[in-house]
């Protein structure tokens, strides 16, 4: 499987040696500074896909296998991370293509076995080369980085804007600011509706929308951000709500009931303001929709009819297996959602029969993999097709 639960703990490749270059931590850390600091770094960032977040382990157990079939289990240094991918560093040249297991210390404990590719050696210095990691599947970065309070952790590094569409409610007094995110949307499929007034931008919510933007500092004489969050927590409403603050401290300790999926700190820039929405309608973070994240004119888009078609039969399908205990069927409809959704522009689904099926291989157990099997119905039930947006 593309990912696999594996025990704690990492093996050194060689006795005494931490990892193939034989770098201890503090002499890694000033190698990756230096790195980080280097000229051509931020023209970089703007090819990449997604976000890379420092990720400086010394020492993370890979399975390389190269031409031949040859395999050989190294330990290596890694620099950063994406949900696409790693950042290693080796002591020698690589060939692009080579299959590779890494295992990923996870936030809370344990380890993950990701399945990818080498897609790039670039040699630093010395014998000391950076290996470019693409995985077979995305990851959720938030199992493995600690978070930033102040740092949304958004997956694109970059968003075009025509690839987002959908609905979204956005409750802000200030005439001033309501322009900017109309503006910031500009060249967007997004319907956007805005309102000052608490009590109208609620009843749109309650009536549907993908995503909702809640600006915390209403005026003294109006509902606050935080009473309208907490009023459709307790109505069960699942739309994801993103939170507008001048004040970052105001965000700081909420209380349960006033939690948001992210919080965004005035002033805003359009960039920031895509990569979240993205992340919520593109990637399928959060709880509502997900549409396909295929650009205009993609040739799968000509089979999301009939891809969403099966999804429903294969979702069917699985409700019943899980019903009835059936571990082959079970695991055949992950295998299968897992090897198409990706393509027809639904990672987020990918990963979750991704995560079932290696908690299946892990448990052989349909009952104590119920909650991820139940996870890959949910998010089948939130796919939507590309016009399913209301202009």
């Amino acid at each position: 499987m593309p990912i696999r639960r594996i025990p704690s703990g990492t093996t050194p490749s060689k006795a005494g040696r931490p990892n193939t270059i034989n770098f201890e931590q503090r002499a890694l850390e000033e190698l990756l500074n230096e790195l980080d600091n280097g000229p051509g770094e931020s023209e970089a960032a703007k090819r990449r896909d997604f976000v890379r977040w420092p990720f400086r382990q010394t020492s993370i157990k890979m399975r390389l296998t190269q031409a031949l079939g040859m395999t050989s289990e190294i330990a290596v240094a890694c620099r950063n991370l994406s949900c696409g991918g790693a950042s290693l560093l080796h002591c020698s040249y690589l060939h692009p293509g080579s299959k590779v297991r890494i295992a990923l210390p996870q936030l809370h404990g344990g380890v993950i076995e990701v399945g990818g590719e080498i897609c790039r050696c670039k040699h630093v210095r010395g014998v000391i080369h950076e290996i470019g990691v693409k995985f077979t599947r995305k990851i959720e970065t938030k199992d493995y980085l600690p978070s930033d309070e102040k740092a949304n952790m958004f997956s694109l590094e970059r968003v075009e804007p025509e690839r987002l569409h959908g609905t979204i409610v956005h409750v802000d007094d200030s005439p001033m600011d309501r322009r900017l995110i109309q503006h910031y949307l500009r060249g967007t499929q997004i319907r956007l509706r805005q309102t000052e007034d608490p009590e109208e931008a609620f009843r749109w919510i309650q009536e549907g929308c993908d995503l909702a933007f809640i600006d915390v500092d209403l005026g003294a004489d109006r509902e606050s951000g935080f009473s309208i969050v907490k009023r459709l927590r307790s109505a069960s409403c699942i739309t994801p709500l993103v939170l507008l603050t001048a004040d970052f401290d105001s965000t700081m300790g909420a209380r349960p009931e006033h939690r948001t999926e992210a919080s965004l700190i005035k002033p805003v820039t359009q960039e920031l303001v895509l990569r979240a929405i993205a992340e919520f309608l593109l990637m399928g973070a959060g709880t509502g929709p997900i549409y396909p994240t295929l650009a205009t004119g993609h040739p799968n888009l000509a089979l999301i009819d009939g891809f969403l078609a099966d999804l429903r039969s294969s979702a069917g399908a699985l409700s019943a297996a899980i019903d009835a205990g059936d571990f082959g069927r079970c695991r055949s409809t992950c295998s299968s959602i897992m090897g198409t959704a990706p393509a027809m522009g639904f990672p987020s689904l990918g990963l979750a029969a991704e995560q079932a099926a290696a908690q299946l291989a892990q448990t052989n157990n349909v009952r104590e993999s119920t909650a991820a099997l139940r996870a890959v119905l949910s998010t089948c039930d939130r796919v939507r097709p590309p016009t399913s947006h209301a202009a």
